[in-house]
């Protein structure tokens, strides 16, 4: 509608005492100055109970940042996917459930005092049926375009793994542990106490490695394009922590 009608329309939508009109219904809690007060973060001591090795990356870039991504009474997160493709996080996390799927089986090959398997193809092999395992539990059958490309490039990731475990694996390395978690749930390792405090230090681990000599790995995977040296990642040229994943793994593990 457009003149007259339109306006009388809005009137009608907006007046206070109209029957059924939205603006009743909150009208009440508006402020009766009409001043606007944002209030992005609650009010009060933070109900913060645990605290995630990968989310001290948070802290040391912004403990304001921090406490908006954690804050169970904010939660912010812009961890979202596209519609038409896999973000990033969805890439990485399916690439990490198929190897998931692969870990748990060599961890019983290592629990039942097998050997590693140490033959390229014969990894390949295995690691492709968890991957199409893992495709059919997460995608419906037919899928194209940009989805497409990227379950192409997803297996190209996955057959470049293969190579890399074969060599790991002939220099002694067995799966010990798959998803190792660290929380507060049933069924997870308790997580240890953050210093003097209440609040719980929480991890996963995607796999954990025994070597009769060399004794214990923890492994984190990565799905970036080009590989990352983890030293610059985590400390920058001062010697100053930027992120204390990969140290806090150590402490979990202790």
């Amino acid at each position: 509608v457009r003149g007259q009608a339109r306006a009388e329309r809005v009137a009608w939508s907006v007046f206070p005492r109209t029957p059924r009109a939205s603006a009743a219904r909150w009208s009440a809690a508006a402020p009766t100055h009409g001043a606007f007060v944002p209030r992005p973060v609650p009010e009060g001591a933070s109900p913060i109970t645990t605290i995630s090795v990968t989310s001290f990356r948070d802290w040391l870039q912004s403990p304001t940042l921090f406490r908006l991504r954690r804050d169970p009474r904010t939660r912010l997160d812009n961890a979202r996917e596209q519609g038409g493709e896999m973000a990033a996080m969805g890439f990485g996390s399916f690439v990490h459930r198929a190897l998931e799927l692969w870990g748990a089986e060599a961890a019983l090959r290592t629990g039942a005092g097998e050997p590693p398997e140490t033959d390229e193809r014969a990894l390949a092999d295995a690691l492709m049926a968890h991957f199409d395992a893992a495709r059919e539990e997460r995608f419906v059958p037919a899928l194209r375009g940009s989805f497409e490309v990227q379950l192409a490039i997803a297996r190209e990731r996955v057959r470049a793994f293969a190579r890399a475990q074969a060599r790991w694996a002939s220099q002694g390395w067995r799966v010990r542990h798959v998803e190792l978690t660290f929380g507060t749930h049933e069924g997870s390792v308790p997580a240890p106490a953050v210093g003097a405090t209440s609040i719980r230090l929480t991890g996963r681990i995607d796999r954990v490695d025994v070597h009769p000599d060399a004794g214990h790995a923890a492994l984190d995977y990565k799905t970036s394009p080009e590989p990352t040296d983890p030293g610059p990642q985590h400390r920058n040229s001062n010697g100053r922590w930027l992120d204390l994943q990969l140290p806090l793994y150590r402490v979990l593990l202790r």
